[in-house]
């Protein structure tokens, strides 16, 4: 399954069963100044430390213990289907990847699922107070848009039962989930406005920030080979990469013999272009040598473990500042982003109060 549809499998996951994700497009916790995109196939992904306990003893989820209702809202109540699908979803994940739940984790995911569940059912029963019915059409826009993103109909509906929906309960949940983007917008998001003098003194308060390491703008052509091939079956890929090497030599265009033979696919498509990446974005075989080429030079084969690569660079960047005009839009959004949850939040809040808002769980 490629990156982008798990990502929208995500999404899926999120719309089903936590409401806290109807506001993360203005979540952005990057560094204003960073600009470096972590999508990339052959860039080292960010290593996060976690401080948990060695050898916590692992539990089980207790679905039977769950009452059949978690909240009430108005006196109207809230049915723990949300919060079940919720936690099957994440045991099924750390099931995936082999990692035991133990009580801290658990508890601490209930409480953010239960939470996350309440804030949207009351910012969703807001929402149809004030009249706010999204279009059927809208909605299956934003379901074709999901479908879009997956090979075909089966495997999008392979990701549905794997969360326990149907098509008919997701269209529901990205119904309610637009119309609390739709609340939102309208009680807080399109009023926050930031002034270019709060842009400009964030920028001259927070100069670290912006500090940018040196970066190459390079392309690569990868042949790979599997991560237990044996000696002669390496040697097979590498005597192919041999003759593309020996064809850029003679002159042919770097771009459209990545087109045609590279197996980074995504790269492929733009000629080999990875784009503007620092010495920490690469893994560090291409690294070593990406940054020892200059402008317009094309290395010999460098092996890692993805296999072998041809690596051709186009500009240096070096270490500096990013300027203020570059910098602007994301340090907008920053601060709008701050000012919006924070609005967010008390909104919530007041409206959990006025709606006798009362957990059951």
């Amino acid at each position: 399954m490629s990156r982008k549809v798990v990502i929208i499998v995500l999404a899926l996951a999120f719309l089903s069963g936590s409401g806290a994700y109807i506001y993360s497009g203005y979540n952005d916790k990057s560094a204003p100044g960073d600009g470096s995109d972590d999508d990339k196939d052959f860039t080292l992904p960010k290593i996060t430390k976690t401080h948990e306990a060695k050898n916590v003893a692992s539990v089980k989820i207790d679905y039977e213990s769950i009452p059949e209702v978690i909240a009430k809202i108005d006196g109207v109540p809230v049915s723990k289907e949300s919060y079940v699908r919720a936690l099957a979803g994440f045991e099924r994940n750390m099931k995936k990847i082999g990692k035991p739940i133990n009580q801290q984790m658990l508890d601490k995911l209930k409480g953010s699922i239960i939470e996350n569940i309440i804030n949207t059912e009351t910012l969703a029963r807001q929402a149809r107070k004030d009249g706010i019915i999204i279009d059927s059409s809208k909605v299956e826009e934003r379901l074709a848009s999901m479908k879009g993103n997956f090979p075909d109909e089966k495997h999008f509906d392979q990701a549905l039962a794997g969360l326990g929906l149907t098509r008919d309960q997701l269209k529901k949940e990205i119904a309610k989930t637009m119309s609390v983007q739709a609340l939102l917008r309208r009680k807080i998001l399109d009023a926050i406005a930031i002034t270019d003098e709060q842009v400009r003194d964030y920028y001259d308060l927070n100069q670290l920030e912006f500090e940018t390491e040196e970066k190459v703008h390079c392309a690569h052509i990868l042949l790979k080979f599997d991560k237990n091939a044996t000696d002669e079956e390496k040697a097979k890929v590498k005597v192919k990469i041999e003759g593309i090497l020996e064809k850029i030599k003679q002159g042919s265009d770097f771009g459209e013999l990545a087109r045609a033979n590279s197996k980074d696919k995504r790269s492929a498509e733009k000629g080999g272009d990875l784009g503007e990446l620092s010495r920490r974005q690469l893994i560090p075989e291409v690294a070593e040598v990406a940054f020892t080429l200059e402008p317009g030079e094309v290395s010999g084969i460098v092996e890692s473990r993805f296999g072998y690569h041809i690596l051709k660079v186009f500009k240096r960047i070096p270490q500096g500042i990013t300027p203020f005009e570059k910098a602007r839009e994301k340090i907008k959004q920053r601060l709008k982003s701050k000012q919006a949850q924070s609005k967010i939040r008390e909104y919530v809040d007041n409206l959990r109060k006025e709606m006798n808002v009362v957990k059951l769980i």
